[in-house]
């Protein structure tokens, strides 16, 4: 009788645990309309010619999903309950040891699964030479900065059973290979980082550290001083004079929230340490300026008369402070792809930066640079090429409104090595910065020509023809 009794309760309680939600809806629990953007709406029952909407049910299921009564607390809660078990509730977010959180797509590449090709290795360094040929042509130095993920830094916090690795090298090891060959001004910035981790583990009080680590715990990106450490790198291999902050005054305060720690528990995401030095670095903004995370910004500071030109993804934007101080003007962009057709022009850089985060390696194949196309010295006529087919387009882009864009897609990829060429049917040949879409696995290429030599139409495109040649 007591077994059946406590079924009952245990029953009851169940059930009142799954009408909170909805029981909520009635109470006013409901999340305020700025937390639903972008969120499913109420749907109707009737359609816009009053006929009986069939979607219905799924879309009630969308809708209540996203709005049900009190719904980060819930799923805080049911995140606190999984963590303390060692399971993320998040599938976007591994839960590691000792509090550490990471973001799951970087497991890859900490594993070294789903490498790319050879040919998508050279295509990205092939792309960054063509880049840096044409800075040259302007007197802007050039460098490609790759900056690595969190867990290639502090793997020993990840759970034990994400230990094994397919294989000894990854996309980070090998493209540099790729950038060695083609002569690009490469700098991973692993190396001073990884150093500078076993310095501080080593003698954490000698060393003049202000943090345990150099990358958040609760958060996928560096703390300010594994950027100072960063932009130390980056701002010695350029030759530029700077402040070097490694041991500098600073003021600890406990006021970041992580990102992964955000999506785990949003309702009540705690707060972990970070570092702000002191003095902070100096420099001005040009436009209006939210944050760091804005998508263009513009600096201004004391610096030695040198102007920077940076295209930068979300670890620039603790690394943005330290740049901006050591150059006289700034310019920070976040667009993909970058479109030097446009910017260099515009700022007249002396510095052209590439910063990509180690997991963004696979899609710097698929966008590289924006530039105009110049004529080559091979003819269609060399012995050294031979005609390819591809599906060819041609299309003017609204950010570039006096060039063509000329894509192509090959059946065939080309061999690592193989050049690619244009020739818009006047038989002059144009080198084309390969593309490799690892989504389709779809080897093409793309170049911009004058919209006036060359209109964009479907006459344009049949007359294009396309060779191939490995020197």
């Amino acid at each position: 009788m007591r077994s059946k009794r406590y079924q009952i309760l245990y029953i009851g309680a169940f059930l009142i645990l799954c009408l909170i939600p909805s029981a909520g809806l009635l109470l006013g629990g409901r999340e305020d309309s700025a937390e639903r953007e972008g969120r499913a709406s109420m749907p109707s029952l009737l359609t816009e010619d009053r006929q009986l909407n069939l979607y219905y049910p799924a879309q009630a299921g969308a809708w209540f999903e996203e709005n049900f009564a009190w719904r980060k607390e819930l799923v805080s809660l049911n995140a606190l309950v999984q963590s303390g078990l060692g399971v993320s509730a998040q599938k976007d977010v591994i839960v590691g040891r000792d509090g550490w959180l990471y973001y799951r797509e970087t497991l890859k590449d900490y594993t070294n699964q789903d490498q790319l090709s050879d040919r998508a290795l050279y295509d990205i360094a092939h792309t960054a030479a063509m880049t840096q040929e044409y800075c040259a042509f302007i007197g802007a130095d050039y460098l490609f900065v790759i900056v690595p993920d969190k867990v290639t830094l502090y793997p020993e916090y990840l759970p034990y059973y994400y230990a094994h690795k397919v294989s000894n090298s990854s996309n980070r090891t090998r493209l540099k290979e790729f950038m060695e060959q083609e002569g690009v001004h490469y700098l991973d910035l692993t190396d001073p980082l990884q150093e500078a981790v076993k310095e501080q583990k080593a003698n954490p009080e000698m060393a003049g550290y202000h943090l345990p680590a150099l990358y958040h715990k609760t958060d996928s990106h560096w703390t300010n001083e594994g950027a100072a450490i960063g932009a130390d790198a980056i701002l010695t291999e350029l030759g530029v004079e700077h402040r070097d902050y490694r041991g500098a005054e600073a003021e600890v305060t406990k006021d970041f929230e992580g990102d992964l720690e955000a999506m785990l528990y949003p309702a009540f995401p705690a707060e972990e340490e970070e570092v702000w030095y002191d003095p902070a670095p100096a420099y001005g903004y040009l436009n209006e300026v939210e944050s760091t995370y804005d998508y263009q910004i513009q600096t201004v500071s004391g610096g030695e008369g040198q102007s920077l030109l940076m295209y930068r993804d979300s670890f620039a934007n603790a690394l943005l402070p330290f740049l901006a101080e050591s150059y006289s003007m700034g310019y920070f962009s976040r667009a993909v792809p970058a479109n030097l057709l446009f910017d260099l022009s515009s700022s007249a850089p002396t510095a052209v930066i590439m910063e990509h985060a180690e997991r963004n390696i696979p899609a710097t194949a698929e966008a590289p640079s924006i530039l105009q196309a110049l004529p080559s010295a091979l003819t269609p006529k060399d012995p050294e090429l031979s005609a390819a087919d591809a599906r060819i387009a041609c299309e003017t882009e609204e950010a570039n409104p006096y060039f063509t864009r000329v894509s192509g897609t090959f059946e065939t990829a080309p061999a690592a090595g193989v050049r690619i060429y244009a020739d818009p049917g006047d038989g002059i040949l144009y080198e084309a910065m390969p593309v490799f879409r690892q989504s389709e696995q779809e080897e093409g290429f793309v170049l911009y020509l004058p919209a006036e030599a060359l209109p964009a139409s479907e006459d344009s495109a049949r007359q294009i023809r396309v060779f191939l040649s490995s020197n």
